[in-house]
């Protein structure tokens, strides 16, 4: 279990007494912009950076103004889609930029947690309106497919953020399946209040994710935010931008499909 930081705690404080619904920004990139996962020999691949730098900067910052100019007290970005560069750039305009957020998190990417380490872990973290590092959760369950697998050192454990609105999880796309009886984690025994989950997968993985997330609405209310990056980047039909899910006032299932004209969610708490 890990505490907020002094300035997370206060923010979320005056949010919970405002008594109104947390306004969150779930972001995804049509720019065609992919990891660079073009040696992947017997299917195994590793992204040791993205394609088009450059390009998915102007993305990232256009996002930022997006849910900036929306009110956002709540950013979550999709898996694999912000390299430890643009990551770092994203905590310096946390820091030096007027915005309301509270909570983001910055995307995951492969990266090798110290100079020792020939395996990179899948790892994503959650930053504090400051840009100040509040949780890291590295992936637990690699993606494989029986045609592609994903090279990385799995992570070992789940840690949860204790604050005003309840627990918060952070965790990577396959983590969140329940539908996989050999590999999967109790999510319904951790019962967070809040999932954060940076996805990217095709419409088949968003679908099971959407399955999971009703089961914990079901169970415990869980409010789950699931932005979802095409693998492609290209989002061609029948490919998914992501969803949010939460209990409304009856404990009744909702489910918002994240659209480009629609990724800012309003969630009772």
């Amino acid at each position: 279990m890990v505490m907020p930081s002094l300035s997370l705690r206060q923010g979320l404080k005056s949010l919970v007494a405002s008594q109104r619904p947390v306004k969150c920004y779930l972001g995804s990139f049509a720019d065609g912009i992919q990891p660079d996962w073009r040696d992947r020999p017997d299917g195994k691949y590793t992204c040791s950076q993205l394609l088009h730098l450059d390009g998915r900067r102007a993305s990232l910052y256009q996002a930022l103004e997006e849910a900036r100019t929306q009110g956002a007290d709540v950013v979550v970005l999709p898996e694999l889609s912000l390299c430890p560069k643009l990551r770092q750039e994203v905590c310096c305009w946390l820091r030096d930029e007027s915005h309301p957020f509270c909570m983001v998190v910055p995307g995951s990417f492969h990266e090798r947690p110290d100079a020792y380490s020939e395996i990179p872990v899948n790892r994503t973290r959650l930053l504090d309106g400051k840009g100040h590092e509040i949780l890291i959760h590295d992936k637990m369950l690699p993606m494989d497919t029986g045609h592609v697998h994903e090279v990385i050192t799995p992570g070992k454990c789940l840690h949860l953020l204790n604050t005003p609105l309840g627990l918060v999880a952070l965790a990577i796309c396959r983590d969140f399946l329940e539908e996989d009886q050999f590999y999967r984690l109790p999510w319904q025994e951790i019962a967070p209040d809040w999932a954060f989950i940076p996805s990217m997968t095709p419409i088949q993985g968003v679908r099971s994710h959407e399955k999971t997330a009703n089961s914990l609405v079901n169970c415990c209310g869980t409010r789950s935010l699931v932005p979802n990056q095409c693998p492609s980047g290209t989002y061609a039909e029948g490919n998914s931008h992501g969803f949010a899910c939460w209990p409304d006032a009856v404990g009744k299932s909702q489910l918002c499909t994240i659209q480009p004209w629609l990724r800012l969610v309003s969630i009772p708490i």
